[in-house]
């Protein structure tokens, strides 16, 4: 609990979090004024903005991490681009080939971690990690894009980051840059991460996974599996789409918030138990290999549940803002 209760009191915490307030207006705006449509893909490319303007000390606070460099900067930007090309590319051929337009930004991100000292084998964790996980949350943000639960999924998964890395100066910073972006999901949903948005906050997170997770290899892979349901949604949709049509039977109102904030608090529900188990479980051991053995449960329970999510396409009866 000694993490939580002093999280308030930090410096980075609370620079994160002005600017994090400031990404939010950004985004609220362009959703009232309909810029990039009704809820615009946007939110992701802004919080990974927000984010690196929290590590270096761009703006009103002060800098969370030491030799965060323009390389990194780099690297987000690769993968924010890569992620927007891979929308124009055919569905079917989206998950094969999109992973390869974000390769160059995870090579450029995990050379940047190194310079920070990060083991060899981590770097590459990322390189190979990285592409298809930032591909899959991307994919999550677009089908459940009626909810918009990537904001909130995310200000969940960075929380997930703090509680499991040993250093937390870096992950101090984005949280408080998250946190706010809650308010993108509930009440209604007023934006997504987008395509390459999401693949940007992915990177940054994983990025900063790397640094401030020298010195416990676990730490690092249960950070990582902190993306949850950004992954393993997609996954679960695929290879257990009969539990999608199951799910469909479920009795939910389809007119008025209830229904929205319904949908939101499963999502959000599943998403923190596998968040948790990779944070408090999985990454708490030293092992590199055991935290990946016991990462595995959350993985497969992961997987099989997320299918259960209702309907990511409602049609409401009336006017809604959900």
């Amino acid at each position: 609990m000694g993490k939580i209760t002093d999280l308030l009191h930090t410096r980075q915490f609370q620079a994160g979090l002005v600017d994090g307030i400031l990404a939010l207006a950004v985004v609220l705006a362009c959703s009232t004024v309909r810029v990039f449509g009704r809820r615009p893909p946007i939110a992701g490319a802004v919080f990974a903005f927000a984010g690196f303007a929290a590590l270096t000390g761009t703006g009103p606070g002060r800098r969370a991490l030491a030799g965060v460099g323009f390389a990194a900067l780099i690297g987000v930007l690769l993968l924010l681009g890569g992620g927007a090309a891979s929308r124009a590319l055919p569905p079917m051929l989206r998950m094969l080939i999109g992973p390869l337009l974000l390769a160059p930004g995870s090579v450029v991100l995990a050379l940047a971690a190194r310079n920070h000292g990060v083991p060899w084998w981590e770097a590459l964790l990322l390189i190979v990690v990285l592409p298809p996980s930032a591909m899959l949350a991307g994919d999550f943000d677009r089908w459940h894009s009626a909810r918009a639960y990537g904001p909130l999924l995310l200000a969940i998964t960075v929380g997930g980051v703090y509680l499991v890395v040993p250093d937390t100066e870096g992950a101090r910073a984005l949280l408080g840059v998250a946190l706010p972006f809650v308010l993108l999901t509930v009440p209604w949903a007023r934006a997504t991460l987008g395509m390459g948005g999401a693949a940007a906050a992915i990177g940054l997170i994983g990025y900063d996974v790397l640094i401030e997770g020298v010195g416990r290899p676990g730490s690092v892979i249960g950070a990582l599996g902190c993306v949850g349901l950004f992954v393993y949604e997609p996954i679960g949709r695929r290879v257990a789409g009969g539990m999608r049509e199951r799910a469909r039977e479920l009795s939910f109102r389809r007119d008025g918030t209830w229904t929205h904030l319904g949908c939101v608090v499963i999502a959000a529900s599943l998403h923190l138990i596998v968040v948790l188990w990779a944070s408090r479980v999985a990454g708490r051991v030293h092992s590199a290999s055991l935290a990946l053995l016991l990462l595995l449960p959350a993985i497969v329970a992961g997987i099989i549940a997320s299918p259960l999510l209702p309907d990511p396409n409602p049609r409401p009866r009336g006017p809604t803002n959900s």
